[in-house]
């Protein structure tokens, strides 16, 4: 079972992307990391080049941020979500998020290495299209697997764009997260 990452202290939208956590932990032997609601930092590059957007979680306790990036090596084959503005209000404390959830890997680690991205998307979509969970639930409507397509909201730096091609795999899955906020 995949590593689970959550927060101290979550919101309403963080326990339902906790349920999704465990149902793809359970689900997908294949995944070694699952984080839960990152953030976008920008960083400067040492060089002075321009500024980046990477993929970012606040660890538990006090450091910085720790970035989240394509690579076998740190957190294995991952996951996480990145939320967009704006939240919507469905009706009177119910609300809704679009998801982005995005999952890397490398095939090579993914049973015998004889699969695809393909058949990688199809587990994924197999395990969350029936997760529901006490907190709220999660529609889905899109899924990308072009690199273009993942990395769009973050910047990756060129040398990390060979995690994004076969053997290596990443895929973003769109939808709707629904949860009730309570005052």
């Amino acid at each position: 079972m995949a590593k689970i990452y959550q927060k101290e202290q979550p919101a309403p939208v963080d326990r339902v992307t906790l349920g999704v956590q465990k149902a793809l932990s359970s689900g997908i032997g294949w995944l070694d990391s699952i984080f839960g609601v990152c953030t976008t930092v920008k960083r400067s590059r040492r060089d002075g080049g321009s500024r980046k957007i990477r993929v970012a979680v606040w660890p538990k306790g006090d450091g910085d941020y720790i970035e989240i990036i394509p690579d076998d090596q740190r957190h294995g084959n991952t996951a996480f979500f990145l939320l967009d503005d704006p939240a919507d209000e469905q009706f009177e404390g119910r609300w809704s998020r679009t998801f982005n959830l995005f999952v890397w890997g490398d095939l090579r680690k993914v049973m015998d290495g004889g699969y695809n991205s393909e058949w990688a998307a199809d587990q994924l979509l197999h395990v969350l299209s029936g997760t529901t969970t006490r907190e709220g639930s999660i529609t889905l409507d899109k899924v990308y697997m072009r690199p273009e397509n993942f990395t769009r909201g973050f910047d990756l730096e060129e040398t990390d764009d060979q995690y994004l091609v076969h053997p290596f795999f990443g895929i973003r899955i769109t939808g709707k997260i629904y949860y009730d906020e309570t005052c």
